[in-house]
């Protein structure tokens, strides 16, 4: 029996997947990926590129920290 945790993340996941999708991105997820982006998302006539990190509020911890992997030019809102 899968894990809750894994269960409702890969839910809340699909869920913006699918929200993303609706509004014109190209968005997947990057299961099993172990890497700081659960969701990546690019919009063709937007030119624009996001990428999720999702948290449950238990699970939150400083989110500046963990893109801080990222070049200086890249902007990161937390929503």
């Amino acid at each position: 029996m899968p894990n809750n945790a894994y269960v409702r993340g890969r839910s809340r996941e699909q869920k913006l997947v699918n929200k993303l999708r609706k509004e014109g991105y190209i968005a997947v997820r990057s299961a099993g990926s172990h890497s700081e982006v659960d969701c990546w998302a690019y919009h063709p006539k937007l030119k624009q590129l996001r990428m999720y990190q999702l948290k449950s509020k238990k699970g939150a911890r400083k989110l500046e920290e963990t893109v801080m992997w990222m070049h200086s030019d890249v902007t990161a809102r937390f929503i």
